[in-house]
Order: C-alpha cells, then sequence, then structure tokens
C-alpha cells in the first residue's frame, strides 16, 4: 500500500509540475509578445508615417492560446488593414510534440480587396501559413508556404503558380537561416522560370541570395553585410527608422553585392512577356528584345564602366571594404561619395516629412 501512496504522490507532484510549467510557460510568452509589440511600435510611431501593430485578440488557455494582431495606420483604411491568426500551444508537451516548450501555427488574414483577389486566386487559402516550434533551448524551425496559383478569369487568361515552400531555423538570440523554394510560374503556357531565395544571418551580418531559372539559363544576386556594432543595439536604444538606417551606413564593416544576369534568359522572358502583350510571334519577339538589349547596354555611359560581359553572362561585382568601394575589382571613390551623398539627401527629406507630420 505505502509503495502504491508514494507512486500516486510521484505522479501528482509530476501531474502539477507540468500544468504549471504549462502556465508559467504561456503567462510568459503573452508578457514577451506584448514586449515586443510595444517596441515595436514606440520605433514605428518616430516615422514618417504612423503605423501600428495592433492585438485585437488574445485568449490564453491553460495548454494553448489563440491572439489575432492587425496593422493599423493613416494611409491604411480600417477595412483594408490586414490581420494574423496565431495559435501558440505551449508547456512541456504540446501538440503531441514531445519535448516541445511550445509550437506556433500562423495564418495571414487578408481584408478588403486583397481578401477577394487572394480569395479567387488562392481558392479561399490563407495567402501565408507558418508553423514552427521551439525546444527548450534557444532553438528554433518551421516552415512556412504560399499556396499555389490556378487562376483563369478569362478564356485568353491563365495563372499558374507553384506556389512557395519556405524552411527556416535559427537561434533566438543570435542566428536564422532561411530557404525559399519559389515554384515554377507559367501565364498561358509561357514559362517564366522558378527561383530560390536563401538568407543566413546573425545580429552582425547577413548573407541574401536570390537566383532565378529558366529553361534558357539562370540569373543569381548575393548581397552580404557584416557589421561593427550588432545589430540589436538598435532595438536596445529604440531608434527610429531614419536612425536605425543611419546606425546601420555608420557601422558598415564590408558590404557585397554580386549580380550574374543570363543574357539567353533575359531575352526569353523579355520575349515571352512580349509575346503576351502584344502578340507578336515570339522567334521576332526574341529578336526584338535581344536588339533593345544591345542597343540599351552600348548607349548606357556607365555599362563599359560597371558591368563585364563574358560569355552570355552580365556580371557587375561590388565591394565595400576599409572605406573603398570596388566595382568589377576597380576603386570608385566617385561613386561611393555620391552613394554618401545621396543617403544623406534622402535621410534629410524623410526627417523633414517626419517634422512636418506628413
Amino acid at each position: 500500500m505505502k509503495k502504491i501512496v508514494s507512486v500516486l504522490v510521484v505522479i501528482v507532484v509530476l501531474v502539477a509540475a507540468w500544468l504549471g510549467a504549462t502556465w508559467y510557460t504561456g503567462r510568459s510568452i503573452e508578457a514577451q509578445i506584448s514586449d515586443k509589440i510595444a517596441l515595436v511600435n514606440e520605433s514605428w510611431a518616430k516615422g514618417a508615417e504612423r503605423l501600428e501593430l495592433k492585438t485585437v485578440s488574445y485568449e490564453r488557455g491553460l495548454f494553448s492560446t489563440h491572439a489575432r494582431y492587425a496593422l493599423a495606420g493613416d494611409a491604411l483604411p480600417a477595412d483594408e488593414a490586414p490581420a494574423m491568426d496565431v495559435t501558440i500551444w505551449h508547456g512541456p508537451f504540446p501538440n503531441g510534440m514531445a519535448f516541445k516548450k511550445l509550437a506556433l501555427h500562423a495564418e495571414v488574414v487578408p481584408a478588403g480587396t486583397i481578401k477577394v483577389m487572394t480569395g479567387a486566386m488562392m481558392n479561399g487559402k490563407p495567402p501565408l501559413v507558418i508553423d514552427a516550434s521551439s525546444s527548450y533551448g534557444d532553438h528554433y524551425e518551421g516552415t512556412g508556404n504560399v499556396p499555389a496559383i490556378d487562376f483563369a478569369p478569362a478564356e485568353s487568361f491563365k495563372l499558374a503558380f507553384g506556389g512557395v515552400q519556405m524552411r527556416f531555423t535559427g537561434n533566438w538570440r543570435s542566428s536564422v537561416e532561411l530557404d525559399a523554394q519559389i515554384l515554377p510560374l507559367t501565364i498561358n503556357g509561357q514559362d517564366f522560370g522558378s527561383g530560390q531565395w536563401t538568407a543566413t544571418g546573425n545580429m552582425q551580418g547577413v548573407n541574401e541570395a536570390l537566383s532565378w531559372k529558366t529553361g534558357k539559363g539562370e540569373s543569381k544576386l548575393a548581397v552580404a553585410v557584416a557589421m561593427t556594432r550588432p545589430m540589436n543595439d538598435m532595438e536596445d536604444a529604440k531608434m527610429a527608422p531614419e536612425e536605425a538606417l543611419q546606425f546601420i551606413a555608420k557601422n558598415i564593416k564590408t558590404a557585397s553585392l554580386h549580380v550574374s544576369l543570363s543574357r539567353p534568359m533575359i531575352v526569353d522572358i523579355g520575349a515571352r512577356a512580349l509575346h503576351l502583350s502584344s502578340g507578336a510571334d515570339l522567334d521576332a519577339a526574341q529578336q526584338q528584345v535581344s536588339q533593345m538589349l544591345d542597343s540599351r547596354l552600348a548607349a548606357d555611359p556607365h555599362a563599359q564602366q560597371f558591368i563585364r560581359i563574358q560569355d552570355g553572362i552580365i556580371a557587375s561585382n561590388w565591394e565595400y571594404a576599409g572605406g573603398k568601394l570596388t566595382i568589377n575589382g576597380e576603386e570608385h571613390p566617385e561613386m561611393l561619395e555620391q552613394i554618401s551623398n545621396g543617403f544623406a539627401t534622402m535621410m534629410k527629406m524623410s526627417a523633414a516629412r517626419r517634422a512636418s507630420g506628413r
């Protein structure tokens, strides 16, 4: 009998601890979300145009929480404001997933004309769905997807898009990795290709790459930035958007931009677009677009300076380090000065708009 009582006591203690953990986790999540929303709104309030993230509803239960958030702003009518429905399962074993601290499911809820458009094009499915989970440590992982589109509002037009499939993983304190597959796009049977977007980042830098591919070739864009100071200093200082941009510009250690465009791919996509818009013969459109591209490149005074063409690839490589800017391996102090002056002008205009309340 004593053994049975001991076992029952252990079970009761474990259940009580489990229930207490789920309650505490739910309450902690609510407080953290409220703090983050307050920080975001405080930053947005300093911007030129008012924008606010509102908590429409928040229902915290013992095992799960249901919430809805919506955007509001001067330039965003209430009946057009998008929202996001979020369900969070918290506790040691939420939603049947063992040894997870929490699981999350979020859906974007469009409104107004956007709701009508996405509803017709995506068969009523949410335009974006995200599922994520977090372990007891700082690790998180998840998936996201944009649904496929099969849209034919008229006999003369048919749009087919495979959608977007995303996977992400990271650490709440330091890093994130994202891989997004952009599935094939066709218009009236014309192939416009598919793509991929990858991003890795931490508090002191980011690397992003975008590629687009058709049967005629592949084009790529890659951007990398490394900072001398961690970017969470912006959050700690509660910077306005203009201040955040100035912080980034001031603390860039190195930066690079690499562009590699497949000429056959560009010509093919341009010809297909011309064929669809004007009904031009596809072969004739290929020749027309090819000639237009060559003439534009020949007429552009900066093309020879900033662009390299070899083996059907149009490339441009920009590197910034040590206060110097090089383009295709050659230093260009005059371009760096133009960029700096343009940035300063943009900041002045933004500050003037904010001061005038517009």
